[in-house]
C-alpha cells in the first residue's frame, strides 16, 4: 500500500509541475526537474510492479498504469517546453504547416525546406535530440508518420532530425513508397492548369514536378509504359492494374494483368449467361406447371 502511495505522489508531482508551467512559465531549473520527475516515477512504478507481482489487484494496477502513462506523456511535453519557449522568442522564420501524407513528394520537399529554415533560425540543432523530435512530432498531422517518429523517439535511438538515417529520411522513404515513380510521371502527364491558375504559374510547377518524376532520364520503354497506363479508361481495369503492378512496371506486366482481367471478365459473362438461361428455364417450368394445375382444377 505504501508503494502505491509513493507512485501516486510521483504522479501528483508531475501534475503539479504541468500546472506550474502553464500558469507561471518555465523555471530556470526546468530541464533537471523534468528528468528527476521522470526517474522518480519510473523507479517507484518498477518497485511496485516487482513487489506486487501476480498478487496485485489487476483493476487497480491497470488504473495505476494508465495514470503513469498519462504522466509520462505530460513529461514528454514538458521536456520540450523550455526549448519551445526559446523558439517563440528567437524565431524569425515562418513556422510551416502540419505535415501529412496527403502531400505529394514535391510538396513534402517544399515542407522540408520550410521546416529546415525554421529549424536553423531557432538553433534547434543545439537542443537535446529528444526535444528536437518531440517538437517535430507536434508538426505532424498523420498517425502513420507519428508512428514512424515514435520509433525514432526511443531513448536509445540516436538518429538525427536531418541527415543520414534521420527522421526526414524515414519520412521521405514513406512518401516515395506511397508515390512510386510511375505515379509521379502519370501526374505530370495528366497535369492541367487549375481553375484560376495562370498558365505561367502552372508551367513553372510542371517543371518542378517533372524533375521530381525524373522525366529527364526516361527512355523509350519508360515513355511507352506511361502512355499505356494513361490510356486505361475502364475503372475496374485501372483498379486491377494499379493494385498489381510493381513500382517500376513493364509493358509485359501490364499486358499480363490486362489479359487475366479479360479472361476473368469473359468467364464471368459466360457464367452470368448460364445463370440467366437457368432462371428463364425455371420460370418457363413454373408457368407450364401452373397451367397444368389450372387444367386439373377445371376437370
Amino acid at each position: 500500500m505504501e508503494l502505491r502511495g509513493q507512485v501516486i505522489r510521483a504522479i501528483i508531482s508531475v501534475n503539479d509541475a504541468d500546472w506550474f508551467v502553464k500558469k507561471n512559465g518555465v523555471p530556470v531549473n526546468h530541464a533537471s526537474t523534468v528528468n528527476i520527475l521522470r526517474e522518480r516515477l519510473s523507479v517507484r512504478m518498477e518497485r511496485m510492479e516487482n513487489a506486487t507481482g501476480r498478487q496485485a489487484d489487476s483493476d487497480r494496477m491497470d488504473w495505476l498504469r494508465k495514470r503513469v502513462a498519462e504522466a509520462n506523456e505530460k513529461l514528454d511535453i514538458l521536456a520540450g517546453v523550455e526549448y519551445h519557449s526559446h523558439l517563440v522568442i528567437r524565431s524569425g522564420a515562418e513556422r510551416p504547416g502540419p505535415l501529412s501524407l496527403q502531400l505529394s513528394p514535391l510538396e513534402f520537399r517544399k515542407w522540408q525546406g520550410a521546416f529546415w529554415s525554421f529549424y536553423t533560425a531557432n538553433g534547434m540543432d543545439t537542443a537535446r535530440l529528444h526535444d528536437q523530435k518531440i517538437f517535430l512530432h507536434s508538426m505532424l498531422d498523420d498517425a502513420h508518420l507519428g508512428h514512424i517518429l515514435d520509433e525514432k523517439l526511443k531513448l536509445d535511438d540516436h538518429s538525427p532530425v536531418f541527415g543520414a538515417d534521420s527522421c526526414m529520411e524515414a519520412f521521405e522513404e514513406e512518401f516515395l513508397l506511397r508515390y512510386p515513380l510511375y505515379r509521379r510521371r502519370l501526374e505530370v502527364l495528366r497535369s492541367r492548369p487549375a481553375d484560376g491558375q495562370s498558365y505561367l504559374d502552372w508551367a513553372m510547377g510542371l517543371r518542378s514536378n517533372a524533375r521530381e518524376a525524373h522525366m529527364d532520364v526516361m527512355d523509350q520503354e519508360d515513355l511507352f509504359v506511361i502512355f499505356m497506363l494513361n490510356a486505361i479508361t475502364d475503372n475496374r481495369l485501372a483498379e486491377e492494374v494499379f493494385s498489381k503492378i510493381d513500382d517500376n512496371p513493364t509493358e509485359h506486366q501490364i499486358i499480363a494483368i490486362a489479359n487475366r482481367f479479360r479472361s476473368i471478365e469473359v468467364t464471368s459473362r459466360r457464367i452470368d449467361k448460364l445463370h440467366l438461361a437457368e432462371q428463364r428455364e425455371a420460370a418457363r417450368r413454373r408457368r407450364r406447371d401452373g397451367r397444368k394445375r389450372n387444367q386439373y382444377r377445371e376437370v
